[in-house]
Order: C-alpha cells, then sequence, then structure tokens
C-alpha cells in the first residue's frame, strides 16, 4: 500500500499536468481568437446574416441566399445563374473547394468523424477548422464572406464533397457528342469524298460529246492513342470521406472527353503549334488539326472575321455566315461555338433579348441562348479567350476572345478504340489502386479552300 507521502507527490505530480493542459488549452483558444479576428461561439460561423460589403459577401447577394452555408448547394453553372459575374461564381467555388480539402485533412490524418459515422461514436481528435491549413486558406476565406468566427459546423460541411466538382468546375462539353463520328474498321483509314460536279452541256445532233469526270479526293484518319493514369493509394480508398474511388474512375474518363473537345477546337499538327504555350509533346492538342487552325489557313477565302477588338455584334455573326456561302444554308447542319465570356456577350444582343424579336426563348426569359438566326448555340470552355489580335496566344496579348461557326456535316470524328476505363491492384508490393483510360481517335475534315469554306473563325473579339 502506498504511503501518504506517495499519494501526496502523485496528486502534486497530477496537479501539475492538469495545470499544464489548462495551459495549452488557453493558447489554443487564444489562437483560435487571434485566427477568426475576435473570437465569438465557434457555432456562430454561418448564422450571421450580415450585409457585408466585401466582394465575396456580394456573391451571396449575388445568388439571392441569406446565408454564406446556403452557397454550398449551389450549382454555380446551372443556366439560372448565367448572369451572375464569374468573379462570384469562382469565389464560391474556392470556397468549397477550400472546405472539403479542410474536411480531408481532418478526417485523415486527424481522427475526425467520417461522413457515414456517428458523432457519437468517433472521438473528435482535432476538428477541421484546427489545421494549419484551414487557418491559412479556409479562415481568410470565411472571412471575406463575412463570417468572422467559426462553429463546429459538421452538420453542413459534408454537403460539399468533391463529387459536386465535376459538375460546378466544369461546362457541360457537348461538342464531341455533335461532330459526327466514325468508326474506323483499319488504321489508317481512307473514306473517298467527291470534290466537284458536272452540269450537263449543250450538244449537237449526231456529235460525240466529251466526257468529263466530278472531282474526287480522301480523307485519312490515322488512329493516335491518348492516355490518362492515376494512382490511388489504398490508405486514401479506405480513409476518403467521399468515395474517391469513384470519383477518381469518373475523373479519368472525363479527361478522354475534354482532350476530344479541345483537339476539335484548338488542334494544330504544325511544328510549332500556333499557340506558344502548346510545348509538351503529348499534349492532345498536336494529335490534329482542329476547327480554329483549319479556318485560320483559310483567311484568303473567308475562313475567319476580324471582330476589331469589339464585343461581339449581329453583323459580325451574320458575316460569319454569308462567308460560308452554300455550307452556311441549313441552320440545322451548323454550330456556333462561343467561350463562356463571348456567350455572355451574345445572350445581350437585341435580336435575342425580347419576347418580341425571339418569341419564348427569348434571353429575357431564359436567360440563355439557344440559336442564333436558327443556328444552335454551345459554350465551351475550351474555346480560349486569352488570344491575341490574330486568333492565336502568344503570352504578350491575351485578352481576345473567339466564336466558330462550322457545318457539321463536313467534318468527323474517327473512332479506332472508343474509350475504354481500367481499374486494377498494383503489384503485392505497392498498397494502391491504377486507374488509367485510353482511347484511340482521329479528327479530320474537308479542306478548307476557296470552293469549300465550311468553318469560320471569329477573332479579336474584346473580352
Amino acid at each position: 500500500m502506498a504511503t501518504l507521502e506517495e499519494i501526496n507527490a502523485k496528486g502534486a505530480e497530477l496537479d501539475s499536468k492538469i495545470k499544464a493542459l489548462d495551459t495549452k488549452v488557453k493558447e489554443i483558444e487564444d489562437a483560435k481568437t487571434e485566427v477568426l479576428g475576435g473570437g465569438g461561439n465557434y457555432h456562430d460561423v454561418f448564422t450571421s446574416n450580415k450585409s457585408g460589403s466585401s466582394h465575396e459577401a456580394k456573391a451571396a447577394r449575388a445568388f439571392g441566399v441569406p446565408h454564406v452555408k446556403n452557397l454550398l448547394g449551389i450549382n454555380v453553372n446551372h443556366a439560372r445563374y448565367g448572369m451572375v459575374d464569374t468573379s462570384y461564381k469562382s469565389a464560391v467555388l474556392q470556397l468549397k473547394e477550400s472546405i472539403d480539402i479542410s474536411r480531408w485533412i481532418s478526417q485523415i490524418f486527424h481522427g475526425d468523424p467520417k461522413d457515414n459515422e456517428s458523432q457519437l461514436l468517433q472521438p473528435k481528435a482535432m476538428h477541421i477548422f484546427d489545421s494549419y491549413y484551414a487557418k491559412q486558406e479556409l479562415m481568410p476565406i470565411l472571412k471575406a464572406f463575412d463570417s468572422t468566427t467559426a462553429g463546429a459546423g459538421l452538420e453542413w460541411v459534408p454537403t460539399a464533397t468533391a463529387t459536386q466538382y465535376q459538375e460546378e468546375f466544369e461546362l457541360e462539353r457537348k461538342l464531341s457528342t455533335l461532330v459526327q463520328s466514325m468508326s474506323m474498321p483499319t488504321d489508317p483509314f481512307n473514306l473517298p469524298v467527291q470534290t466537284d460536279v458536272t452540269i450537263a452541256r449543250i450538244t449537237a445532233e449526231n456529235t460525240a460529246i466529251t466526257g468529263t469526270n466530278f472531282g474526287t479526293a480522301k480523307i485519312t484518319w490515322n488512329a493516335t492513342k491518348l492516355g490518362e493514369f492515376y494512382p490511388l493509394s489504398e490508405e486514401l480508398n479506405e480513409d476518403s470521406a467521399p468515395n474517391i474511388m469513384a470519383v477518381a474512375r469518373s475523373e479519368v474518363g472525363l479527361a478522354q472527353d475534354r482532350a476530344k473537345e479541345t483537339i476539335i477546337l484548338n488542334g494544330d499538327t504544325t511544328g510549332p503549334h500556333m499557340d506558344s504555350d502548346v510545348t509538351v509533346a503529348s499534349d492532345a492538342r498536336k494529335l490534329a488539326k482542329g476547327l480554329r487552325k483549319l479556318a485560320l489557313q483559310n483567311t484568303a477565302n473567308g475562313g475567319t472575321v476580324d471582330f476589331a477588338v469589339a464585343s461581339v455584334t449581329t453583323a459580325k455573326l451574320d458575316e460569319m455566315r454569308v462567308n460560308m456561302s452554300k455550307f452556311g444554308i441549313n441552320v440545322r447542319d451548323m454550330i456556333y461555338v462561343f467561350s463562356p465570356s463571348t456567350y455572355n456577350q451574345a445572350v445581350q444582343l437585341a435580336e435575342v433579348s425580347t419576347v418580341e424579336k425571339f418569341g419564348q426563348q427569348a434571353t429575357i426569359l431564359s436567360g440563355a441562348l439557344a440559336a442564333f438566326r436558327g443556328i444552335p448555340v454551345i459554350i465551351s470552355e475550351y474555346q480560349r479567350e486569352d488570344t491575341n489580335a490574330t486568333g492565336v496566344y502568344d503570352g504578350v496579348t491575351t485578352d481576345r476572345g473567339m466564336v466558330t461557326l462550322f457545318n457539321k456535316k463536313r467534318f468527323w470524328i474517327g473512332q479506332r478504340r472508343n474509350v475504354r476505363i481500367r481499374v486494377m491492384q498494383d503489384l503485392a508490393d505497392q498498397d494502391r489502386w491504377l486507374l488509367s483510360s485510353y482511347q484511340r481517335m482521329d479528327f479530320q475534315g474537308h479542306v478548307q479552300s476557296a470552293t469549300e469554306v465550311s468553318v469560320v473563325q471569329g477573332y479579336n473579339v474584346a473580352i
């Protein structure tokens, strides 16, 4: 049995440890107060409804929500928010991303409850707002959104998961689905095409007629392989709050879709590439000549329209169509491709904004432009907005956008191998998963010339 002196000594030791813990707790609380800018209740972070004057605080009002927490459930690229300033959208996306990264850090490395676990059964080791990343990155953003204190937040933080990012961070890609696709039975594959026609001539009686032939040529597809690869550690797969395996599998597939769209728009096989920032040999934009390159090469025959550092106008959009001659007649065969900024200019055109001129599809009612002069309109984030006055990127003048008009019946995607996604475990001494995707494809169309203007590039648009 312990003596009285030993008991007293043990008690003194415990008292000393308790005092040290109290001191440490006070230091942590003081640090929190300093980071959060004046303290406050940790559960008050998104219950404030103040009307802050900061740029980020204005974002909540721009999206029509009363609290910052409501922004987490908003898809900023939804059509209903088409008129919201892009800088506000970027601010909201940055908020969501910083929240998720902070949450993952606390869950994966510091024992915070995962989204599918009971908070009552899991002891809280470190809260989402306590990590170094959260203090350096997340808290300044929360302050900018006019939130000066932070609460537990576990009742709303899990709503901003990475699975939302697939829809949030990217516009829907439609271009590759609208262009004709042709299965390549062999590689290379040749498609015979007719380039010219004949017209019957006056023939005298009992006179031999001189023979003529219609023009012929061929379009050749040479399949090139595109690949994407992502290694995923088993620990991250086990500990990640979102289903990161599903996200990663989706991501390697979407990478192929993104490559296809930027090839169609920005591809160039010449050396060097027309855009000075495309230098890596494996860049997908070196796979084939895209619509912009084909149009720029045909400038002498009307393949381009200079917007002269002005915004999108009806006159210039009409000029693009006029330059296409017979290839610009059937509106069902043509497509306008806008960048986000040039699209936002187009929706304000008087010819499409009012009901009396555009009916129930007027932008004043729908907030979106589905067609111009009956020609379908699509938006692509791969339509560059950082080119110079000649329609290419040079890293010097980077404030000009563009619009593309083309006849989809004159171009094809040659598909030798459709997109395949592979998921497998690595070797036994590597505790990780391997995810990859592959496809073999090419993009080709009719040669642009004086008699073939089936794509027109509008360039030098003021952004």
